[in-house]
């Protein structure tokens, strides 16, 4: 190649540079390529990398077509997305120069090659502009006859760089038209239903940059602790052997596939090959085997993008996932992989959403938690107005008022203890949020421990005898009784009547209720373990249930009501009085450990700075 050809094809790629970064720029950059240079097709291939079901270290790569253009004859291609394995362009990956000169020899479709007659191949890796080390896409130029090229490296180099610089191009231009669709459309629809918002992106936006057989929302649903399928759009297509059907699932559970993994894990998953073996799908539909990474889904699914959507406050919290089943190629000729840019896309969209997303489930998380927190705290109301109802009619009965009005009045003062530690344990919420001294917070005085917890088991009563469970289920250990300490009373009666709420809440029926609380003292600290023979807690679960309106993900197959409230009111609690607070053991049985410092004997840590401050 002299260096005339060097100048017309740099001022070939120039011109293309000018034009709208769509699309149609790759079809035009091809054709340049072609018309300057004397090879007979040039082709561009997209890399993309996917896991298979159940092995995320086990990488499936793919390559799917972008553009394509011959110089002569017309042939209808059947190789738009091939598995990469042993093919051209993964020797030129795999090949440490600019470029890779093969022949027929590396290519397994040889009918393609003798009709056209081609004959010698060179392959051009084309990394990303932002990670240089990593390759994303190929050319490939076709010949008939050998290519006589001079300066073939610093052609490759201009080639390269090029359509580098293209690709990134292109997804800029991408995000640019999403985001300004999604503004276009927010501001059409508003603010008044969620759903309005995520229809048109589904079945009008993010479709014109990555299409899909089928696409779906799940929003997070803390009333019911669980998500729900708020959106599914499907398209018709010509695939053959792939079955179209209506979505008619209300909710979706975590758990159930990849979409119950990335909602658990918080991270994008792109998975090939799903189902290879229909006979093996059958026994990975077993409803028990929980995460088993394939999917639910109706339709016959290949290829899969998962991508979850993120609270923008708390990142590490899902509140939504988009899910993309068979991406298709332009022509809807045939399944093709998800590749990172299609990841980058749905995520960069999702970013988006999050913020509107976060809005309505604020919002409902308001309501929910108003709507929770009346409902719990009405049910003492509610028995003492029913036990007051019972004494009025009674009172005129000698035999009542002499054995029967001091258990009734004692249930009532039950009751009424029970609904002031609610309301206190709410307190603690607010006094947590605020910016005070903790000397504010909490008035010291000296108090036995067995007496804070005796106090605490005494306040659990009602909830206990409400669901037929003996109170003298839950022991104490004497050991306790040695122990006084200076500590706030209401805050240390909250925290053990907290543990016993939750012990009595997610009793196991199968099983008899026990409870146990022990001490230890260490040559350093005080440790305490409640532990119970309940339902348990999954193991994921263990740092994120001291959050605070957080749930085990098991709580919505037990009916239990709660706000996730507790437990982080108990840590914020321990901490600021030095301590800590974990899960020990998950199951058979649960126990939960506080450890306390032994400051704790005496009050002169109040005196401190940083008690103070």
């Amino acid at each position: 190649m002299n260096d005339s050809l060097i100048y017309n094809l740099r001022e070939a790629l120039l011109i293309n540079t000018s034009k709208k970064a769509d699309q149609k720029i790759f079809d035009s950059l091809v054709e340049a390529i072609l018309d300057t240079t004397n090879c007979s097709m040039c082709s561009l291939w997209s890399i993309n990398n996917n896991s298979t079901p159940g092995k995320k270290e086990d990488i499936f790569q793919s390559i799917s077509i972008i553009a394509r253009k011959l110089k002569c004859k017309e042939y209808d291609f059947n190789d738009s997305v091939l598995e990469l394995k042993g093919t051209f362009i993964q020797k030129t990956i795999k090949n440490t120069k600019p470029y890779y000169i093969g022949d027929r020899s590396d290519h397994k479709n040889k009918d393609c090659l003798e009709i056209l007659n081609l004959n010698y191949f060179i392959g051009i890796p084309i990394p990303d502009f932002s990670t240089p080390t990593k390759t994303i896409a190929v050319l490939k130029l076709s010949y008939t006859d050998t290519p006589k090229i001079e300066h073939i490296e610093l052609f490759a180099i201009i080639i390269r760089d090029y359509i580098s610089s293209t690709l990134y191009r292109h997804m800029v231009w991408k995000k640019q038209q999403v985001m300004d669709d999604l503004i276009k459309n927010y501001k059409e629809k508003g603010q008044k239903k969620i759903a309005n918002i995520f229809y048109p992106i589904l079945h009008n936006i993010l479709p014109k940059y990555c299409i899909a057989e089928a696409s779906s929302v799940f929003i997070w649903d803390s009333y019911n602790y669980r998500y729900n399928l708020l959106r599914s759009t499907a398209k018709l297509t010509n695939l053959k052997g792939v079955e179209i059907k209506n979505h008619n699932a209300v909710f979706y559970l975590v758990g159930e596939g990849l979409t119950g993994k990335v909602a658990a894990e918080g991270e994008d998953a792109r998975v090939a090959r799903i189902y290879d073996n229909l006979e093996q799908l059958e026994k990975d539909n077993n409803p028990d085997y929980e995460h088993k990474y394939r999917e639910i889904t109706t339709h016959i699914g290949k290829t899969m993008l998962v991508v979850p959507i993120l609270r923008p406050s708390n990142p590490k919290e899902v509140i939504g996932i988009i899910r993309f089943v068979n991406k298709i190629n332009p022509k809807g000729s045939v399944v093709d992989y998800f590749n990172d840019e299609d990841a980058e896309l749905v995520n960069y969209a999702s970013n988006y959403l999050a913020l509107n997303i976060d809005y309505f489930l604020g919002e409902e998380d308001r309501s929910n938690f108003i709507s929770k927190l009346s409902h719990e705290s009405s049910n003492p109301a509610i028995a003492i107005r029913g036990t007051a109802d019972r004494i009025k009619r009674k009172m005129g009965d000698p035999a009542f008022m002499r054995f029967r009005l001091n258990a009734y009045l004692e249930s009532i003062i039950n009751f009424a203890n029970l609904q002031i530690q609610q309301a206190s344990t709410n307190l603690y919420i607010s006094k947590n949020h605020r910016d005070v001294p903790k000397s504010k917070k909490y008035t010291i005085r000296k108090y036995s421990l067995l007496h804070l917890i005796k106090q605490s088991k005494e306040t659990v009563i009602p909830l206990a005898r409400e669901i037929g469970l003996s109170f003298d289920d839950i022991k104490i250990e004497n050991e306790l009784s040695k122990w006084e300490l200076y500590v706030d009373e209401p805050a240390f009666v909250a925290v053990f009547y907290n543990l016993l709420t939750n012990a009595i809440k997610y009793h196991n029926p199968q099983t008899k209720f026990s409870v146990k609380i022990r001490g230890e003292e260490t040559e350093e600290s005080l440790l305490i373990n409640v532990s119970d023979n309940g339902l348990g807690i999954l193991e994921k679960d263990v740092e994120k249930i001291f959050l605070l309106g957080v749930r085990g993900v098991n709580v919505s197959k037990y009916n239990v009501n709660g706000y996730g409230i507790g437990l982080h009111v108990i840590k914020q609690i321990i901490k600021d009085f030095d301590g800590a607070i974990r899960v020990q053991n998950c199951n058979s049985p649960t126990i939960f450990e506080i450890k306390l410092p032994k400051k704790l004997f005496n009050n002169k840590y109040t005196q401190s700075e940083k008690w103070n401050q």
